[in-house]
């Protein structure tokens, strides 16, 4: 009762409003349908012949520019973390449960604990972990990052796998043989981090390993 009563106060004090063009809305969170649909672009990424022998497959839930552009970097690298509501609301509407029933696990491609200290959250968990619990998944921190990797923006394809050798282990004791994973991370380039993260289960005896990633430039 108290919450509901303190949710109404915000409300009237500090109308929710769409995360995009700033239209009013009903609640926090929420988005206007045009902004909606013009945001949420879920497709399936292209793999190479190499890439598919780890990864089945990889579903993106929008494009990296615009709006999604910068949810994801002042999610990043301003850390305000109000974004997250309207991120939530996104991939309710954009990802079915049912579309997800079958795997066992969702993992998130993990920060080294130095970077992880840095910024103080893993921005995969931020974004996936509430729809995982949604869906009744089981949620995984499965991957540990031994080496703090350097930033990979302006790296070339083959830069980036070298940068990412190594770059990730099991955690000990965990068993992952026959296990359908679903691998989660914030966006997508030419998905050299995932497919690293996807060998290392695949090694560890996982029967599959497909991808989801909020945004995607590939």
């Amino acid at each position: 009762m108290l919450n509901t009563i303190y949710t109404m106060i915000v409300d009237f004090l500090f109308p929710p409003h769409c995360p995009l063009c700033g239209a009013y809305v009903d609640t926090l969170g929420a988005w206007c349908q045009t902004c909606l649909d013009q945001t949420i672009q879920v497709h399936m990424l292209p793999l190479s012949i190499q890439m598919q022998n780890d990864i089945s497959m990889v579903r993106a839930v929008g494009r990296y520019r615009g709006g999604m552009k910068k949810f994801i970097q002042v999610l990043k690298y301003q850390k305000k973390l109000a974004m997250l509501p309207a991120i939530h609301t996104l991939l309710a509407v954009a990802l079915p449960k049912e579309k997800f029933a079958s795997f066992d696990y969702v993992i998130p491609v993990p920060l080294h604990r130095e970077k992880l200290k840095a910024r103080g959250f893993n921005q995969a968990e931020k974004i996936f972990h509430p729809w995982t619990d949604a869906c009744q998944l089981i949620w995984l921190d499965a991957l540990i990052r031994c080496r703090n990797t350097k930033p990979q923006y302006k790296m070339t394809v083959v830069e980036r796998k070298i940068n990412m050798r190594a770059a990730f282990s099991l955690h000990e004791g965990l068993n992952m043989s026959g296990k359908k994973v679903l691998l989660v991370d914030d966006i997508f380039t030419t998905g050299v981090t995932m497919q690293e993260c996807a060998k290392v289960l695949k090694k560890a005896g996982a029967k599959s390993v497909c991808g989801l990633t909020l945004a995607s430039d590939a």
